[in-house]
């Protein structure tokens, strides 16, 4: 391991894994770390996003996964494919936290 962020641990040639109960986990491959998604015009990381739907996605542990990503993209920056879009980090954190607030 890596590096921890809350329930979210950095695995050296893996990504990102998350205990969510005992006997399931939740795996980020390191190749999919960049990937993005729109949202009313505005370009997003989609992890926080589509993870904020889910009904065990807390507000802390949402931050938490936004903090581990961002550390995951730069320890695994080889990984990064050329075509790769750039979202802001700023508006993907506001938009999976209000998304989990409306729930």
């Amino acid at each position: 391991m890596v590096k921890s962020f809350g329930i979210w641990k950095i695995i050296d040639n893996v990504g990102i894994i998350a205990k969510i109960a005992p006997g399931n986990q939740y795996k980020i491959e390191k190749h999919t770390l960049w990937d993005t998604t729109e949202r009313d015009g505005i370009l997003l990381y989609d992890w926080p996003v589509h993870l904020s739907d889910n009904a065990w996605m807390t507000e802390k542990k949402l931050l938490d996964l936004c903090d581990a990503l961002a550390f995951a993209q730069k320890h695994f920056a080889s990984a990064r494919s050329i075509l790769s879009n750039k979202a802001s980090w700023e508006q993907t954190r506001l938009y999976s936290l209000h998304n989990i607030k409306s729930r």
